[in-house]
């Protein structure tokens, strides 16, 4: 490609070699633009319906922004002892929309950091909260480890099975729950009815997010995986109430048009997320599926 010859001063505008070196001030002005669209997209995540996402690559370091927004309006009852009026509950709901940052950082050929904030988004109670939130290391050999907040083994194994995903018949609504005595004025004992029975309401040991959470995966080996989590969310050295553990782990064979997996998750000590009067509570679950390929597209059965 033969070379213009431009007037004197205006080559180094197109010579990489002949720029001169830009000073904080004129960086910080360059960097303007991409602040401007990062905070766009981030805007743009949470304000469109259904799903959004978008990829930026930042000195090296890839970078997603993702969302989802989803609303629904309930209405649950649950059942009571005779004589007891059952409890209703009759309201919209802005039901696990979520907006969430992640990215990757080569650390060497093999070998990336990894990171990932994401909030659960609640327009009831107008707050914040943290989902899926960790940092970790993920090798092409070796699997992944991660540190943080997130889905256990158990919960994650049959998320792709569920049609009924984050709608009220979610299966994480169902699976591990269990029924306690409710403590509504928070004196330490179980209310009571007009009738002396306790008033019940449902609670979740399993299927849950682990707050302090650190979780190793295997690499996939022909469509087979492993995962293998600990929460320790209070180890004092006393045998205070507060002192509780879980660990959880799956087998998962993911390989279509077949998929199965088996999970395992147990809490242990007198702290264990809610089940009353029990020391130790543990739970297996089973997921099997298989995807139908069509002129219709694709169909499941699990």
């Amino acid at each position: 490609m033969q070379k213009k010859i431009l007037p004197h001063g205006m080559n180094t505008l197109f010579d990489n070699r002949q720029q001169p070196i830009d000073s904080q001030e004129d960086r910080n002005r360059k960097n303007l633009p991409r602040v401007a669209l990062l905070s766009l997209l981030a805007a743009g995540a949470s304000a469109i319906p259904g799903a959004a996402m978008a990829d930026i690559t930042s000195n090296g370091s890839d970078i997603t922004i993702y969302g989802k927004i989803r609303s629904s309006w309930d209405y649950v009852t649950y059942d009571q002892a005779s004589g007891v009026d059952d409890v209703d509950d009759d309201t919209a709901v802005f039901r696990s929309s979520y907006l969430g940052f992640k990215g990757t950082e080569a650390l060497t050929s093999d070998l990336a950091g990894i990171w990932q904030v994401e909030t659960h988004l609640h327009t009831d109670k107008n707050v914040v909260q943290l989902r899926n939130t960790f940092v970790g290391l993920q090798h092409d050999k070796w699997g992944e480890i991660i540190f943080g907040k997130h889905a256990t083994p158990y919960r994650m194994n049959t998320n792709k099975l569920d049609i009924f995903q984050s709608t009220i018949a979610d299966n994480n609504n169902i699976m591990g729950a269990h029924l306690v005595s409710n403590d509504i004025d928070g004196d330490g004992n179980a209310d009571k009815s007009e009738v002396g029975v306790d008033v019940m309401l449902p609670k979740r040991n399993f299927d849950e997010r682990a707050s302090n959470l650190v979780m190793y995966q295997t690499p996939k080996f022909h469509g087979l995986r492993g995962q293998l989590s600990r929460e320790s969310f209070s180890r004092p050295e006393d045998d205070s109430d507060d002192e509780y553990e879980g660990f959880s782990g799956a087998v998962i064979y993911d390989r279509k048009p077949y998929y199965a997996a088996v999970a395992y998750e147990m809490w242990e000590g007198d702290g264990n997320r809610n089940a009353t009067g029990r020391d130790k509570v543990d739970a297996w679950n089973f997921a099997a599926g298989y995807t139908f390929g069509n002129r219709f597209g694709k169909s499941k059965i699990c």
